[in-house]
């Protein structure tokens, strides 16, 4: 029994020794974790690039964390004893006058400073400041502060670019919108309110009101292309007209573009309405004067066609037939006289022939009685006789009767298209294609030439394609260059035509 009472003593004396250890330890460990702790704040301190200090009242730096005053293009002791004034820009000196003699009666003081880095650049510092005691009065100031030059700088561009959107807006007639699909509301800039004919609210339902003024013809067209897109084609470009609350009738040129979820739904569609309305019209009285142009040059080309034809060919012909007859009458004379009059009759019969092909390219008589198919593909034909070349003729589908404006416009292109062919290109082969399409007659003049870079196209050759292209604009029609140097060259008309 005793010795049983021996060793329940010893194990109490042993739990107690070990609880008398533990109770030593916590100490210890409790300054091991405040001195990780400190140290891992002075790791953090002086790695951060806010500069974070200390300085007296006058200003003098008193310490400086590492990264921020490398930052500055500097070290810590090059900073540290120094006053900030020293690294203030000019126009800093008196804001900081203003903080150092509010700091001495307030706790806490919040700024903005312009800092001189080492090579003179000069950065913009937001700062806190807050004054430290040992609680009877005032020992120093520890300051924090963010450089925030690159922020306020684009902040600065962005109201800039704002601004300049605004005038732009304003001088090109421009207002800006949002559309929002779920809830059919629209939002728009106040530019829209003038251009529109608003009563001042720039918000409305996109189906219920807006598009009640979008005249009929347009209506389809401009609400399938805003709400036909998708991710993989985001934004469309379009021309319509509206009208005012007034009835005036407005063009507008419209841009949107869409942002989709992950399901691909709609979500927004923001875009750029522009007012046309006055480049609409002077495009229009521009294509009126260039249309009476046209019509002038071809009432003048068939006066001048038909005076080759009927006057000058008739007494050409009267000139082959008394050569003719002198022929006949000096069957008697030498073998030199019959000779030459045998080369003026062949020079004669040259000239008629070529007066007529110039008739003929002046005013085609077939274009008006045997319709646009016979017509181009005559005119192939004079066009590889006259100048020794090989043109390929493709008709098809063409109706007999077409609107006489869609049958010259045609012809005159075709004729444009191959002289400019046979002059620039040095081609000796062409292909030319005339085939109605659905709701469009397409016209393709082909060569095998030196071929061109498209963007000089007009400058090289002259007026030749600036008359195709304003002959077509007056029928609704477009004009497609595709040509490389020593590629070839290919001139792609499209006119609309329903039948």
């Amino acid at each position: 029994m005793a010795n049983l009472d021996l060793t329940k003593t010893s194990k109490r004396t042993s739990r107690a020794s070990r609880a008398l250890l533990k109770k030593a330890e916590v100490p210890a460990l409790r300054e091991a974790a405040f001195q990780e702790n400190e140290e891992h704040y002075r790791d953090l301190v002086e790695n951060s690039f806010d500069l974070i200090c200390t300085h007296d009242f006058d200003g003098v730096i008193l310490s400086v964390n590492l990264a921020s005053a490398r930052t500055l293009g500097y070290e810590p002791h090059e900073l540290v004893n120094r006053n900030i004034r020293q690294f203030l820009s000019p126009q800093s000196h008196l804001e900081f006058d203003a903080f150092l003699v509010a700091i001495r009666t307030q706790s806490v003081f919040k700024g903005y400073l312009r800092l001189l880095t080492k090579s003179g650049e000069t950065r913009i510092w937001r700062f806190t400041s807050t004054v430290k005691s040992d609680g009877t009065q005032a020992r120093f100031v520890r300051g924090a502060a963010h450089d925030v030059t690159d922020i306020l700088q684009a902040q600065k561009a962005l109201r800039r670019s704002e601004e300049r959107l605004r005038v732009a807006a304003a001088v090109g007639r421009m207002y800006a919108w949002e559309w929002d699909p779920a809830t059919d509301l629209v939002l728009r800039s106040a530019e829209s309110v003038d251009i529109l004919g608003l009563n001042g609210a720039t918000t409305d339902g996109v189906g219920k009101d807006y598009f009640n003024f979008v005249h009929p013809d347009d209506r389809d067209k401009v609400w399938e292309l805003a709400t036909s897109l998708t991710p993989a084609v985001p934004d469309y470009r379009t021309e319509y007209r509206r009208y005012r609350p007034d009835g005036t009738m407005l063009w507008l040129q419209e841009s949107g573009q869409a942002t989709f979820d992950k399901a691909g739904k709609m979500i927004r569609l923001v875009g750029m309405t522009a007012d046309i309305t006055e480049r609409k019209s002077a495009q229009d009285e521009l294509a009126k004067v260039g249309g009476r142009l046209i019509e002038a040059q071809e009432q003048e080309r068939t006066r001048i066609g038909r005076e080759l034809h009927d006057d000058i060919g008739q007494q050409l012909a009267i000139v082959g037939i008394g050569l003719a007859n002198l022929d006949g009458l000096l069957l008697g004379s030498s073998a030199k006289v019959r000779r030459h009059i045998k080369k003026l009759q062949k020079r004669v019969s040259e000239i008629s022939t070529d007066v007529g092909a110039i008739s003929q390219e002046l005013h085609s008589s077939k274009l008006e009685l045997l319709g646009l198919n016979v017509a181009v593909r005559s005119l192939c034909q004079e066009f590889a006789r006259f100048y020794k070349v090989k043109i390929d003729f493709v008709g098809k589908d063409l109706p007999r009767q077409l609107p006489k404006d869609i049958s010259l416009c045609l012809f005159r292109v075709a004729q444009a298209a191959l002289s400019n062919g046979v002059k620039h290109s040095q081609a000796r082969q062409f292909a030319v294609q005339l085939v109605k399409m659905p709701g469009a007659i397409h016209l393709s003049v082909r060569d095998d030439g030196v071929g061109f870079a498209p963007e000089t196209a007009t400058n090289q050759r002259g007026l030749g394609l600036i008359s195709m292209r304003e002959r077509l604009t007056l029928v609704g029609g477009t004009m497609e260059i595709r040509s490389k140097p020593r590629g070839g060259t290919e001139i792609f008309c499209s006119v609309p035509f329903a039948s």
